[in-house]
Formats: structure tokens, C-alpha cells, sequence
């Protein structure tokens, strides 16, 4: 059907390019690898640092410092597959701008809303989480009362989640919109200097830390034995690597600033993959340190009996807590003061990468122009005015806890979309191969039921102390391997059935390659279906209705006003009247087609840079940009 195969059309890499060209010759705001590098490393070592060191001590105790290196390596699964496409297509928009080139229009507009999720959402949801953080601090260190802020839609006294207007999100979900709309250069200058303070900050914890290891009474014991550094197993260990690769959102953000980057094919791999790098690192010394300095009272319940003259055991264990416990209150008010004011910065990070993405869609026609309009300085103006606003409404009225799971969905979903975008530019080509398309549906529909099936039916309750593990199906848990190891056998399998095609093979040499593509990607698809298993079943649902809602605005706006509308060079529409045709003829009308569908685009191009640079006058030269850009055009 036609309508199918519209949603399945691809933006040209003749399109890409001339796109990348037009910013490089813009005198808009450049990022240069330390920016990138300030601004993945800020979005990640966060609230990993600050909450997740101390929530993955009641699960995994000491081992959790194992279970960082672990989630790293996690990440790294889907972060080979975003070192790559930033390179191979060195655009803004990430995921969507990879899912357009290599999957189709409206697998690109399921990634703009998972984007949208992990960044506009994310940031609503920080602030809230920072407000709520902003006044535990100062009620606890004076006598002010700050509930007066929160405006509850429901009885305070019997919700179970923060069902309140808050004034304070949306206060400092405004000021980063506002800091945003001043443009990018002021925006990277206040980023910059916060994440250098973060980091300091996170090297004072470590030090303080490692410093405080003889008062405590507890230190090196936590890496002495088996038994203190596993208290709760291997189970532990791999259930705090599912809850700590979440400490890693962000790292993917920088891929969407590609556009902005300077030499973003040689910059961007090295942003993702130093991001990934830095953010383990630093929080895996965070993690040893705390575990030495504080002893969780769900793993050593007896310890305050047996241990007098040692620290007492805490029943909710962070670093400001640990120094409060030997006596450090400065040490506390530092860590604790230092986070309020620190954690806002996450906000203006996570945001920033969301009028970048809606500019590209807008560039692509499947948002209103507006969108991608700049103003004579090179800045998103109105689209980060529109955007900030609607995310300040969000932050103010929608509870933490929904918010939260549905940015994890939508963050694991760009990360499966991703993967797969690279099995295709490296196996399908811009031409698509329906044998390649039916591994992936496969893949994707075994993983998902494979990994639902290991969690939901074995591993829930297998980690539930309050379940007898002899009730559980171990058929259910063979079932889900089988599933597993299908998806596997099949990603092998297509390394031998399938050779890369000419238009990825002619990039060797000038991009990043990810290692072991299919099976790297299809154990990242695995392993992020495994994570999604753990979130609510209604979170799901929430999200399946988000999507259904995007897929119908792009049937009534963004399919009939894509830039893909005007290119006439489709197989799937012609195939019938082309077979008709003789070899000769097919190929002088194929060659005829180019050339129109060519300047189609590059029309419609030198229409998007005019929306862009608005006081600029474009000519005829930039008009012909795209048409220079591909050869059977000429």
C-alpha cells in the first residue's frame, strides 16, 4: 500500500550531507570536544552520584562498585552503536536522525517522542526531583517550613506519590528555557562551569570519603571477605547493575548535538565513548568510597550491638548521611548544599538537547517551520520559548514516579532503535532489504517476549525474599533462554548470509566502526528489553498511547508535509511501471528521476536553511547544493 510505503521512506545521505555542509559554513555557535564532553559527563554524573551510590548499597552492598563496571559495559553495548552513526550521519537529532536514515519516517517519529522522553521529560522530572531535594535541605538545616510551595491536587495524608503542583520545578524549568533562548554559547559557558564544579564536588566526596575510612570502624572490612563484599550473592551484584545503568542516561545526548559539534565525524565517538568512560570511573571510586564508609542496616542488622565503638549502621545510606554518622556535619552541609545547587545545572543539560531535535524534524517537515527558525545569532529562540515552556506546565502538575518510568522506557526504546538503525546502514543500505527487515522484526519480537519471560515469570520473584524459589516455573525460565539465544543464533547467522553493502563499505577508513555488528547490537536490543521488563506493566501502556499519539500527528501533519513528499525517486511506488520497461529505458528514466528528486530536495532544502537563517539571503548555488552532492544526479 502506498500509505505503508511512504512511512518507510528514508532521508538521503546527499541530504545529510548538504546539511552538514550548510552548518559547518554557518557562524553559528561550534562545541568543541571539551563542551560535548562537559555536557555527557554533567547529564550523567548526577544523581548516579548522589542517590544511586546509596540505593544500590541495600541490594548489592560493597559489590556494587563491580555493579558500575558492569552497567558501564551495558551501555557500551548501544553506546558502539551511537559512536558510529554520529559519525556515519553527523547531524542533530540522534536516534531520529539515525531511524530516518536507516529504518524510515515513522520508526523516526517513534524515536523523536522516546527523545523527547529522555530529554524535555527529563528535565521536567529532575526539576521536580530538585525541588523536592531543595527543601528537604534547608527544612533540615532550619526550622522554615517549605510545603507551603506545593500546591497538592489530592490529599497529602493518603497519596502515595507527589501529586502536587510545584512551584519550584517549573521555576527553575523557566530559568533554563530562559538561559536556552539566550543562545548556546551562553547556555555551554553555564554548563561548563557547573560540571567542573560538580566534579569537584564529587572528588571532595571521594577524598572525604576515603579520608573518613579509620573513624568509621568499618573501611577495608567491606573488601575483606567474600562474604562482606557479597552479601546478598551474585544476584545482588546483577540486580544493582539493572538499577545502576539508569545512572547512565544521558550519555547518549551528545550524539544529538552532532549538528552543533565541531569535525563531528571525528568528534562525536570520542564525546559518547569519554562520557561512558569518565561517568564509570567517577562513579565507581564514589561507590568505593561510600562502601567503606557506611554500613547498610538491611545487610548487617546485628551491627550496632556488635560494634559499639563503630559507626552506627544506616537505614538509608548516602554521603551526607555516612559523614553525619562519625560526626562530619560540615562535611555533611557541604555534600548536601553542594547537590541543591548543583543538581539544577542537570536540568538546563537535559534540556538542551530537545530544540535541537525538534529543529531537525522541523528541517525533515514533520514539525511547523517555527520550529527550526534562528535568529541572526544561530539560536533556536522559538522553538526553545515553545518547548520550555510546555515541559514547565510538566514539571509543575505531572509526579516524579510516572515521569521516571516513562523516560526509562522511552530512553531503552531510542537505544533499541538505534542498534537496529546500524544493522541496517551496514547491511540494508539506503535501498532497505526485506530479508534484513524480517530478522529485525524477529529479533525485536523473541527478545521482547524472551526477556518479559526471564523477568515477569523467573527472576521477579527469584529476588523476592519473600517468594519460595521452589514455586517457581523453571520452564518459563527455559522458555525465555530459547527465545534469547534464538535472537543470537539469528544475529550470527546474518553475519555470514548478509555482506555489508557498497554505500557503507565506501565510509571505511573516515568513520568510527562499532565492533561485532549484528551481534553487538542484538545483545544491546536484549539487554535493554531485560531492563524494560522491570518497569510496571502501565508504564508500558503509558507509553504504547504516547506513541499511538505521535504515529497520529504524523499521519495528519508529517507525512504530507515531509521532505520525503517531494521526492518521486521511490521504488516502492514505481516498481510496477519501471518492470515494464526495458533495461535502457529504466535506466534513462531511473537517471530522469534522480535528477527531478535531486532538485526536489535541494528545493526544499534551500527552503529549511531559509527558516534557519531567516536575515540571510540564500542563492542559487546553495539551492544546487544537494544535487551537487549526489552523483546520479548529473
Amino acid at each position: 500500500m502506498e500509505i505503508f510505503a511512504k512511512m518507510g521512506r528514508k532521508k538521503p545521505m546527499h541530504i545529510i550531507k548538504a546539511q552538514e555542509l550548510s552548518r559547518e559554513e554557518d557562524d553559528s555557535v561550534k562545541l568543541s570536544l571539551f563542551d560535548l564532553l562537559c555536557i555527557g559527563v554533567g547529564c550523567t554524573v548526577g544523581s548516579g552520584v548522589f542517590v544511586l551510590t546509596g540505593d544500590v548499597l541495600t541490594v548489592a552492598g560493597p559489590s556494587a562498585v563491580v555493579s558500575w563496571l558492569l552497567a558501564g559495559l551495558v551501555c557500551l553495548m548501544s553506546g558502539f552503536s551511537y559512536m558510529e552513526l554520529s559519525s556515519r550521519v553527523p547531524t542533530s537529532g540522534s536516534t531520529y536522525a539515525y531511524s530516518y536514515f536507516a529504518l524510515g519516517e515513522a520508526m523516526a517519529m517513534i524515536g523523536a517522542v522516546c527523545l523527547t522522553l529522555e530529554y524535555g521529560i527529563s528535565a521536567a522530572g529532575v526539576a521536580r526531583s530538585w525541588s523536592s531535594k531543595l527543601i528537604e535541605t534547608i527544612e533540615s538545616y532550619t526550622d522554615a517550613d517549605l510545603d507551603v510551595l506545593h500546591f497538592w491536587y489530592t490529599d497529602p495524608d493518603t497519596a502515595d506519590m507527589d501529586a502536587y503542583f510545584d512551584v519550584l520545578a517549573v521555576v527553575v524549568m523557566g530559568l533554563s528555557t530562559v538561559v536556552l533562548a539566550f543562545g548556546l554559547n551562553m547556555g555551554k559557558i553555564v554548563i561548563n562551569l557547573f560540571t567542573v564544579a560538580k566534579v569537584c564536588l564529587v572528588a571532595f566526596m571521594v577524598i572525604a570519603g576515603f579520608a573518613a575510612w579509620p573513624s568509621t570502624g568499618y573501611g577495608t572490612e567491606a573488601y575483606s571477605s567474600t562474604d562482606e563484599f557479597l552479601p546478598y550473592g551474585i544476584g545482588g551484584m546483577l540486580l544493582g547493575t539493572s538499577k545502576l545503568f539508569f545512572g547512565f542516561i544521558g550519555f547518549d545526548e551528545v550524539a544529538c548535538l552532532a549538528g552543533r559539534a565541531n569535525n563531528p565525524r571525528k568528534t562525536m565517538p570520542l564525546a559518547i565513548g569519554g562520557t561512558l568512560l569518565l561517568a564509570t570511573i567517577i562513579s565507581g571510586l564514589a561507590q568505593a568510597s561510600l562502601s567503606g564508609m557506611i554500613v547498610p542496616c538491611d545487610s548487617h542488622p546485628d551491627w550496632n550491638e556488635q560494634n559499639p565503638d563503630a559507626v552506627q549502621c544506616s537505614t538509608s545510606p548516602s554521603f551526607a548521611d555516612a559523614f553525619r554518622l562519625i560526626g562530619w556535619s560540615w562535611a555533611a552541609a557541604i555534600v548536601s548544599f553542594g547537590e541543591a545547587i548543583l543538581l539544577p545545572i542537570v536540568v538546563l543539560l537535559a534540556f538542551i538537547a530537545q530544540p535541537e531535535m525538534m529543529a531537525a524534524m522541523a528541517v525533515d517537515g514533520m514539525l511547523p517551520s517555527i520550529f527550526a527558525k534562528e535568529n541572526s545569532k544561530g539560536n533556536l529562540t522559538m522553538g526553545t520559548i515553545i518547548s520550555g515552556t510546555a515541559m514547565s506546565i510538566i514539571a509543575g502538575c505531572v509526579p516524579f514516579d510516572i515521569l521516571w518510568d516513562m523516560i526509562s522506557l522511552g530512553v531503552l526504546v531510542s537505544f533499541c532503535l538505534t542498534n537496529s538503525a546500524l544493522i541496517c546502514t551496514r547491511l540494508s543500505g539506503p535501498e532497505g532489504n526485506n530479508k534484513i527487515t524480517g530478522c529485525l522484526i524477529f529479533i525485536w519480537a523473541a527478545s521482547f517476549s524472551g526477556e518479559y519471560m526471564l523477568w515477569k515469570g523467573y527472576f521477579e520473584g527469584y529476588f523476592d525474599s519473600g517468594v519460595d524459589n521452589s514455586t517457581l516455573n523453571d520452564a518459563v525460565l527455559y522458555g525465555a533462554i530459547a527465545l534469547i539465544a534464538a535472537t543470537l543464533l539469528v544475529a550470527i547467522g546474518m553475519t555470514f548470509m548478509f555482506k555489508e553493502v557498497e554505500e557503507s563499505k565506501a565510509e571505511t577508513g573516515r568513520v568510527f566502526y562499532a565492533p561485532l555488528v549484528p551481534l553487538l547490537p542484538v545483545v544491546g536490543i536484549n539487554l535493554n528489553f531485560f531492563l524494560m521488563a522491570q518497569i510496571s506493566w502501565i508504564n508500558l501502556a503509558y507509553l504504547a498511547i504516547v506513541i499511538a499519539v505521535s504515529l497520529v500527528w504524523y499521519l495528519v501533519y508529517g507525512i504530507g508535509h515531509s521532505a520525503r513528499e517531494f521526492d518521486d525517486d521511490m521504488p516502492a511506488l514505481d516498481h510496477t511501471n519501471r518492470s515494464s520497461q526495458s533495461s535502457q529505458a529504466r535506466r534513462s528514466s531511473q537517471s530522469s528521476q534522480a535528477r527531478r528528486s535531486s532538485r526536489r530536495q535541494s528545493q526544499y532544502l534551500a527552503e529549511s536553511l531559509k527558516a534557519h537563517h531567516k536575515d540571510e539571503e540564500i542563492n542559487e548555488s546553495t539551492v544546487e547544493l544537494a544535487e551537487d552532492l549526489e552523483p546520479d544526479s548529473k
